[in-house]
């Protein structure tokens, strides 16, 4: 019986496995094994039990330091049962230990993705993340030594020669997809070098690499891969088209001119080849401009190659051959002036060169009044972006008026709304100056009038929205329009609405509305004197609207803010753009000025979103705008409330930019007084005013003439003295404690003795810093100024400070009970009132110790309370 029992143990591998697992927790590993091992040998058993048991066999030989073994088991689980976590976890160990890192960190990895809040695998990336990217900067330092050492080869003539022979192009190629930048932009530099002075070369890596692969490279969003890769593709327009011979032969020319001898301006001429490669390429770069995928560089370098090549006299001539196409071929027309119209939106110059050419703004007239309504958009489009600049607005929209007026009359809605936005240009040339109307009375309000039914068009067609806000962008700078606007609920709600949902070519229209509606742009600053002298020189002089008047403002900016406008520009400080950034901090400093506003910015969001604002991807207008309103909302809120977390010690930095001999008075002053509250809520908090180095910003304004920038410091210091690390810059050799005494004793600025003598009643807790009070000529003087001081909370400042510097020892306390001072202590010890309770309580110690040191009869302390 007992042969029979034993035999159908060994035979059932569940009875085998839990008798492993027991011997495991007891530590006997062997057993533990040999029962896995046993359990393993069945040949009924199924494939779930047999990854488990697997993976009980790799815990034993982890335990036993068979690395291989336990790694065999865990790959052996992972193969019926993939992305195991216990499995996985096993095999990283086992990885780790046989000095395996890459593998190791790869399961890791695996595990992370699969059990996210496994915690045990955290210590092991943590150990093996460093090595692998040492690794893999040793792999990648290798390959770009070994690249750039054909750089230096590639200079050479023979250099070059030697690596085109050995198909140097064709392996290049390869480097190009690398991962790593630096390894493309070595690939990019040796053929670089190639290219150079080479017409063969450069035809040669045409070929191979292509100007679509070149061109994909330009749009990298690594600066330093998309600027190699444009200047190759340069190399490739230079010595393919041979341009530079050209470019000598114009050299020449004017050489002769200069000389008096009559000679030919020289042609260009190009082969059919270099025809087909000049239009391939700048075909390409143009399409790049208007893709939303190459990056900010690589439209940056785009521009860069049009401008260089195309728009010089003795450039590529590209844009004839783009616009000389016959008649009958006019699909190729609307292509140039969509092209052109692109331009016009990014390098003007490019496109401002195009459009001078004979015929251009015919064709696009031309388009304009075809039936077609396609071309009448390109056309319109067109029209439109090349009225971006004044001078050049008045030129074409004069002769385009008409043509636009019949659109907007007659046309489809996606036609018509391009040509008011056409017409909405040429209405605001006179910007927010209410004596210059450069259309007839009427006019720019029946446009605004337009702009706002298609924003609130029924179907919420954002084509339309979008043009309909670009519109109101330019109408806006008028008073009259604001305030129909801002009175239009539906309108207002509708751009509002539109502007949230955070369309591209949306972002910088809406934002340009909000400014205008808040009056947040810059606005010149005209002495009176210039006035008069206009007056006298019968200059134009510009006039401020009655509704542009601060009131009319501020009663706009409430409506905007009731409207949900925050919750709006939180959705569009995502932008990249760094124009659209700045227009939207503009407008968060006109609604934080308004202090009611304040707590419905932080409500919807607009904390976080102005910290974003001061931080990064703005103009330096911008940092400072939204630094500012960051500066107002620190100063009437609690900043821990205002900006949780984290956030309230990434506002220390915008708020010390603000302390700059550059900033305005204002800015000073609200940064200083931000700063203030700041330091008032936590040591951690002062801790990062000095870490960011803001101790010596914020001492600079202590010498300021302004009372309340020299106030306002002090104040901030006050609570900074808190903190320990700076206290110590009081012990130090400086004049620190003689500033902070003789500011106690500056009896015309109250406020400034307050919060001196509240920072000096701290820092004379330290026997040194008494010392040093007493080097200070008229410190007797002072101290009796602040122990009579009318101001309860003065009083009891003085009253402490006194107290501590006779705490500080005998010899301090014989100096400061001298002459007046005892009767004066006296005095206060018998005052009644109970705000002077705190100051009595001082002046009570402080007699008591001069009693303790037998300075003073005992008849001569302060009484004690019955």
């Amino acid at each position: 019986m007992y042969n029979i029992e034993q035999n159908s143990r060994i035979m059932d591998p569940s009875i085998l496995k839990e008798e492993g697992n027991q011997h495991f927790k007891n530590g006997n590993f062997d057993d533990a094994l040999s029962c896995y091992t046993k359990a393993l040998e069945i040949s009924e058993l199924k494939d779930a039990d047999r990854a488990v048991i697997l993976k009980n066999r790799s815990a034993c030989h982890l335990k036993q330091q068979c690395y291989q073994s336990a790694a065999d088991d865990a790959s052996a689980s992972l193969e019926i049962v993939p992305n195991d976590p216990k499995s996985l976890y096993r095999r990283c160990q086992a990885y780790e230990q046989l000095g395996n890192v890459e593998d190791a960190y790869r399961d890791a990895a695996a595990l992370l993705k699969v059990d996210p809040k496994n915690s045990a695998i955290q210590p092991i990336l943590k150990r093996l993340n460093p090595i692998i990217q040492d690794k893999v900067k040793e792999q990648n330092s290798t390959a770009s030594k070994a690249v750039n050492n054909l750089v230096v080869l590639a200079r050479e003539e023979a250099g070059a020669k030697f690596i085109v022979e050995q198909s140097g192009i064709e392996k290049l190629k390869g480097l190009l997809d690398s991962k790593d930048p630096e390894i493309v932009q070595a690939g990019i530099r040796v053929l670089a070098c190639l290219s150079n002075k080479s017409k063969p070369r450069c035809l040669l890596i045409e070929s191979e690499i292509g100007i679509p692969k070149i061109c994909l490279l330009i749009g990298s969003p690594n600066e330093d891969v998309s600027t190699s890769a444009a200047h190759l593709l340069q190399n490739l327009i230079t010595y393919i088209t041979e341009i530079h011979l050209y470019q000598e032969k114009v050299k020449a020319y004017n050489e002769m001119r200069k000389q008096g001898d009559p000679c030919r301006y020289p042609q260009f001429e190009q082969d059919e080849e270099q025809k087909k490669f000049v239009n391939e390429t700048f075909t390409l770069l143009i399409k790049m401009l208007q893709n939303s995928k190459v990056s900010a560089y690589g439209r940056d370098s785009a521009m860069e190659l049009l401008m260089k090549n195309v728009t010089r006299k003795d450039g590529v001539q590209w844009t004839k051959h783009f616009l000389d196409t016959d008649d009958e071929i006019f699909e190729s027309k609307v292509e140039a002036v969509k092209a052109i119209s692109t331009l016009l939106q990014g390098p003007y110059d490019v496109g401002s060169v195009m459009l001078s050419f004979e015929g251009v703004t015919d064709i696009m007239f031309a388009l304009a009044k075809s039936d077609v309504p396609y071309h009448q958009q390109v056309a319109v489009e067109a029209i439109v972006h090349s009225a971006s600049k004044k001078d050049k607005c008045a030129g074409i929209l004069s002769n385009a008026v008409p043509i636009l007026k019949k659109l907007f009359k007659e046309a489809e809605d996606s036609i018509k709304v391009r040509a008011l936005v056409g017409l909405c240009k040429l209405g605001s040339y006179g910007g927010s100056d209410a004596s210059t109307k450069p259309m007839a009375e009427g006019s720019t309000l029946t446009l605004a009038k337009a702009c706002r039914k298609f924003l609130t068009n029924p179907s919420k067609d954002i084509d339309l929205r979008r043009w309909a806000t670009e519109g109101l962008a330019f109408l806006t700078l008028d008073a009259d329009v604001k305030e129909e606007l801002i009175n239009d609920t539906d309108a207002l709600k509708s751009l509002i609405d539109v502007a949230a949902k955070a369309e591209k070519n949306i972002l910088y229209p809406a934002a340009t509305v909000f400014v205008n509606l808040t009056n947040s742009f810059d606005k010149p600053d005209i002495m009176p004197e210039m006035i008069e002298l206009a007056k006298f020189s019968k200059q134009h002089i510009p006039e401020e609207h009655k509704k542009d008047k601060p009131e009319a403002v501020k009663e706009r900016v409430h409506k905007l803010a009731k409207n949900n406008v925050v919750s709006a520009m939180v959705t569009l400080s995502n932008t990249d753009s760094p124009n659209s950034r700045e227009q939207l901090s503009r407008v968060y400093l006109a609604l934080s000025t308004e202090e009611d506003l304040r707590g419905l910015i932080i409500q919807q969001g607009g904390g976080k979103s102005l910290l974003q604002l001061a931080l990064d991807k703005n103009t330096d207008a911008g940092m400072i705008h939204a630094a500012q309103a960051l500066a107002k909302l620190t100063i009437t809120m609690n900043p821990q409330t205002a900006f949780p977390g984290q956030r309230v010690y990434e506002i220390v930095r915008p708020l010390l930019s603000l302390l700059h001999i550059d900033r305005t008075a204002l800015q000073n002053f609200e940064a200083l007084m931000a700063l203030t509250n700041v330091a008032s809520v936590s040591d951690s908090l002062r801790k990062r005013i000095i870490s960011e180095k803001g101790i010596a910003k914020i001492e600079h304004y202590m010498f300021e003439e302004h009372e309340m920038l020299r106030r306002a410091s002090t104040e901030c210091l006050c609570n900074m003295i808190m903190n320990e690390e700076y206290r110590k810059r009081f012990l130090e050799e400086n004049d620190l404690v003689k500033l902070w005494t003789l500011f106690c004793g500056e009896s015309e600025d109250p406020l400034l003795v307050k919060a001196a003598s509240g920072g000096l009643a701290m820092l004379t807790q330290e026997p040194k810093i008494c010392q040093k009070v007493l080097d200070v000529k008229p410190w007797y003087e002072i101290l009796l100024s602040l122990a009579v001081n009318e101001n309860a909370e003065i009083q009891h400042r003085g009253c402490y400070i006194i107290s501590n510097m006779i705490d500080a020892g005998k010899d301090v306390a014989e100096k400061v009970i001298e002459g007046q001072m005892l009767e004066v202590l006296m005095a206060v010890s018998i005052l009644q009132e109970p705000e002077r309770e705190k100051a009595k309580k001082c002046v009570s110690e402080a007699l008591d110790k001069a009693l303790s040191y037998g300075l003073i009869e005992p008849s001569q302390t302060a009484p004690k309370p019955s």
